[in-house]
């Protein structure tokens, strides 16, 4: 049985509603004839049924629409949610005030990406080399309602090189490089992930002067930058539920359309209600800003501790974190704040300072068996890891206290208890 024939087949779409919150292994194991599928019909149905599990708030437009089919688990890995993928076009959007003519998406995958294009490009091309991710991108964005979207099934290069014997040209270009290697690996460097972007550059450069490339939440922001002429303008940090979802970076590979020393990195914070908090920042003024350190007396003074979130700490944007939100650095390598009053709208941890040390066994051992001998341990810039210190002073993981380990600026290791 082929696709179009599966796709076709309500019996399969009825059996997916009716056990959408059932256990998937339960239903493979009772297997298809139980309910009237073969062995095919089945196994994609159960391919369906765990997608809509596994995918709702990731993918809620998608999930809640019968008929729209998820391949295989490793598609969906490395695809943007749609509240990040709505997110970064809207704001690349405002860039030529508001819309494109054409953009194209040349590592097409499940289509996310492509369809929020969509919604600020008038035409869309979706490229991609796997047929059946074509195919399944056929259907869906059909039944999403997007007809401003052509697809080709063909790898990114091929595509590219197409378009320069054509002549063709794209307001916006985009790349979600896949971040597995040859093997299998999980790989986050530029030059690691397929396809090299960099190695494109001059191509790319023939059919579109801006390129948006999604990268691995791991990368630098330092090493961002996919062309050695110094395009590079945007940096987008988003950030959902507590971690840092995507690095997203926006570069005119044109030098005649170069603003030099205008780099402007942003991050934010999209909650689960479709709210969002956002901090931004241009580089250049980040590097003219004095580091507003405090040493270990100072800390003293000091009452609240501040950990910022994962997607403020990819930012880099120590010096302006600090000055945003009156906090002092708690040396400049631990990524730590402190303030003598609570800051409550600081994105990220807060916590109440009830003692610092110096760090020394005697002192520590006997703060470990004040508070019972159990806490929660973070290490910040710091000689010992998480392990040792807990295998040295035979601390238990969790409790109400939080311990910073963590080194000021005159080199003196402290241990901040909150």
């Amino acid at each position: 049985m082929n696709m179009d024939e599966l796709v076709a087949t309500n019996e399969i779409w009825d059996f997916v509603d009716k056990h959408i919150g059932d256990d998937v292994a339960a239903l493979g194991l009772a297997g298809g004839k139980k309910f009237g599928l073969d062995d095919v019909e089945m196994r994609f149905a159960l391919v369906q049924i765990e997608a809509r599990q596994k995918l709702g708030r990731k993918l809620g437009r998608m999930t809640a629409r019968r008929g729209v089919i998820f391949p295989q688990r490793l598609s969906w890995e490395q695809c943007s949610s749609e509240a990040t993928a709505a997110y970064k076009f809207r704001e690349i959007a405002k860039l030529v005030d508001g819309s494109f003519d054409c953009g194209v998406d040349l590592t097409g995958g499940l289509g996310v990406d492509a369809m929020a294009m969509a919604d600020v490009c008038k035409t869309v091309d979706y490229v991609e080399m796997n047929d059946e991710l074509c195919k399944v991108a056929e259907v869906n964005f059909h039944l999403m309602g997007y007809d401003n979207i052509k697809i080709h099934n063909m790898t990114a290069e091929a595509f590219v090189d197409k378009c320069v014997q054509d002549g063709r040209k794209f307001d916006l270009i985009y790349l979600d490089p896949a971040r597995r290697g040859a093997n299998g690996e999980k790989v986050y460097r530029l030059e690691e992930c397929s396809p090299d972007v960099r190695a494109m550059c001059g191509s790319l450069q023939k059919i579109g002067d801006l390129v948006m490339v999604k990268m691995s939440p791991l990368i630098s922001v330092s090493d961002c930058r996919i062309s050695d002429k110094g395009g590079l303008q945007n940096v987008l940090c988003i950030g959902t539920d507590g971690e840092c979802k995507e690095v997203v970076t926006v570069e005119y590979l044109n030098p005649v359309k170069i603003e030099h020393d205008l780099l402007k990195i942003k991050c934010v914070e999209i909650e689960r209600s479709g709210k969002y908090a956002e901090f931004e920042f241009m580089d250049s003024d980040e590097r003219k800003l004095l580091w507003d350190v405090l040493g270990f007396d100072g800390l003293r003074n000091m009452k609240w501790i501040y950990e910022p979130s994962p997607v403020m700490m990819k930012t880099s944007g120590w010096r302006t974190i600090a000055r945003q939100y009156g906090v002092k650095m708690i040396g400049m390598n631990a990524h730590l704040y402190a303030s003598s009053y609570e800051i409550k709208n600081f994105p990220g941890r807060r916590f109440k300072m009830t003692n610092v040390l110096e760090f020394n066994r005697k002192d520590i051992a006997k703060m470990f068996g004040e508070i019972g001998g159990k806490a929660n341990i973070t290490v910040r810039n710091f000689k010992m890891s998480v392990e040792d210190i807990r295998k040295k002073f035979r601390v238990r993981d969790g409790g109400d206290k939080y311990l910073f380990f963590c080194t000021d600026d005159d080199g003196r290791k402290i241990v901040v208890l909150c």
